[in-house]
């Protein structure tokens, strides 16, 4: 049907959700786009599971078990190209307890090893879920902006299912609302800012993530998993100190 509507629409990136068959649309239709899935549903689904495993209370009750799981997650910020890298350590690392989650996340967004050493493809490839170069480049990690637009949408509606003829209605003044504010935005006014409070996270990690070191994956996936600011205490491997240090 986009086909059919836009013949020539060609988009460099499409944001979606981890669900397969719009993953596998994408790649159909638009063969050359790029797949970005959205962080927080990454994390959202990881919690999913933890909940089919009967683990959400002990993650809720137990801080260290928590900053593990998120560690889990935390691999989209590891350049894809020391993904594998980082697995390892991070299988090495985590307690028993995490084996079940590490493997539902190994085989679903990375590729499990099949008898043969080789591995398998995963149901939703790295570069979809891989945020290390969105941080980098400022770009978005998450698709809030499109829940936003629908939180706006369902608002003007008022109910949860409008006739088709309310809905066409009712989307036409929102249409409107946004070609106006286009206008403004090709007249020369800014956007709204993000709230502080996300600007001041986004900054945190971007902080991080511009300190990637290989050679120290794990520390590198703890704080970027520990949440606001804080001093941690951070250990390197069995030749290198204890250090102290402060994340801004």
């Amino acid at each position: 049907m986009i086909r059919r509507i836009c013949p020539n629409l060609n988009p460099d990136s499409i944001s979606v959700d981890f669900e397969l068959a719009i993953h596998n649309a994408i790649r159909t239709i638009f063969p050359e786009s790029h797949i970005r899935g959205c962080f927080f549903h990454l994390f959202s689904n990881l919690k999913k599971h933890l909940s089919s495993l009967n683990l959400l209370t002990h993650y809720n009750t137990n801080p260290e078990f928590a900053l593990n799981s998120r560690m889990i997650v935390s691999l989209a910020f590891v350049p894809q190209n020391d993904l594998l890298e980082a697995l390892n350590m991070l299988e090495n690392y985590l307690p028993l307890e995490l084996e079940p989650i590490l493997a539902y996340f190994t085989n679903t967004y990375i590729g499990r090893i099949r008898n043969n050493g080789t591995r398998a493809p995963p149901t939703f490839v790295p570069s979809s879920w891989n945020v290390y170069e969105r941080t980098i480049n400022n770009q978005d990690k998450t698709n809030n902006f499109c829940e936003a637009f629908h939180k706006k949408v369902q608002l003007q509606l008022g109910v949860a299912h409008p006739t088709i003829w309310k809905f066409l209605d009712e989307l036409k003044k929102v249409v409107k609302l946004c070609d106006a504010q286009y206008e403004q935005f090709v007249a020369g006014h800014h956007a709204a800012r993000k709230r502080r409070k996300y600007e001041e996270a986004d900054e945190r990690i971007l902080n991080i993530v511009n300190r990637y070191d290989p050679e120290t994956v794990i520390e590198y996936l703890r704080v970027i998993s520990l949440g606001p600011p804080q001093k941690i205490k951070t250990q390197k491997d069995k030749t290198q100190k204890v250090k102290t240090q402060e994340i801004k």
